[in-house]
């Protein structure tokens, strides 16, 4: 098989799922309301402005995120120091995207997944602030079950994970590379809640828009193009199951 047909096979297999979704999203906006949704876009793109405008801004989420990070380092303890250590910033990254998962496929709540998208892009900039203060330049505040301590004096998990790894040098790079993950996935929570809007909006009106042009080019799967059993009997000429018409009737005895 030639790189270009694997290529093909392949924008047809993801042109099938977008087609699919498309559909799933145009029949969960009906009877929904854009208006009590908008107001929650406008407030995600408030926090993405202030994060960029800030390093050690600190949103509504936060006080959401701070006990989910602490309970991760209680639910990975057991796995021994390392993983105890980044256990804070890796339940608290997994938190939303368990969410978002359990909304938009056992629920299928689109916005709300849209929103758990923005949630965690709001721990990626916390994860990036810290990461940031590794080597003390911030002297943030550092809250645990032991108590407050402030920048690297306080043994933050960021002090101790890239000491570990030898990577304290690069504190800032890697306090960048969180800050760009949440800025795109923000981006992308906000590109996806103000389609749904407007897809709330287009059904109210009349029937949903079609899929993007490249999946209406885009060839169905086999089992997608399958015609139904109905329909191939007829385009057989079938009259019953097994038996073809004969136009000229039944031979002569």
């Amino acid at each position: 098989m030639t790189l270009e047909v694997r290529l093909r096979a392949a924008r047809d297999r993801l042109a099938e799922v977008v087609r699919r979704y498309h559909a799933r999203d145009a029949e969960w906006a009906r009877d929904r309301s854009w208006e009590v949704r908008a107001p929650v876009l406008v407030y995600l793109a408030w926090v993405l402005v202030q994060h960029l405008r800030s390093l050690e801004y600190g949103s509504w989420f936060a006080g959401m995120n701070l006990p989910i990070h602490e309970a991760g380092h209680l639910v990975f303890r057991p796995l021994g120091e390392l993983p105890m250590i980044a256990g804070g910033t890796i339940l608290q990254c997994l938190a939303p995207i368990a969410a978002g998962v359990y909304l938009r496929w056992k629920q299928d709540d689109a916005f709300g997944a849209a929103f758990c998208l923005g949630w965690f892009a709001t721990n990626c900039f916390d994860a990036g602030t810290y990461a940031a203060d590794a080597r003390g330049m911030l002297n943030l505040p550092l809250v645990s079950f032991g108590g407050q301590s402030f920048g690297a004096d306080g043994g933050g998990d960021w002090t101790r994970l890239l000491g570990h790894f030898g990577l304290l040098e690069r504190d800032q790079a890697i306090s960048r590379a969180w800050r760009a993950l949440g800025t795109a996935s923000m981006l992308l929570a906000l590109a996806y809640g103000a389609w749904l809007c407007w897809l709330i909006a287009r059904v109210r009106q009349g029937p949903p828009p079609p899929p993007p042009a490249w999946v209406r080019g885009a060839t169905p799967t086999p089992a997608a193009a399958a015609p139904a059993p109905g329909a191939r009997r007829a385009a057989a000429g079938d009259e019953g199951p097994g038996r073809p018409a004969d136009p000229a009737g039944p031979p002569a005895r």
